[in-house]
């Protein structure tokens, strides 16, 4: 079932380093995963998630909304 993650949420889904499958709404809103599981590569130039496989649902300190969203 998709998750709909929206551009307040400070989660993976909506942030520009994860690198996971998303797609957003019509308005450009909010982000679109298949499920909150959805796993991407956290692709932060330094952090501690570098490299890392996230989930669409976590978070952490470093995140920078994606620029897609509005």
């Amino acid at each position: 079932m998709a998750q709909n993650y929206y551009s307040h949420s400070r989660t993976c889904a909506t942030c520009a380093y994860w690198a996971g499958m998303r797609t957003t709404d019509a308005l450009n809103q909010c982000s679109t995963v298949e499920n909150s599981s959805e796993k991407g590569t956290c692709k932060i130039p330094q952090g501690p998630w570098r490299n890392c496989t996230r989930t669409a649902s976590n978070s952490c300190p470093s995140y920078m909304k994606w620029p897609v969203l509005k």
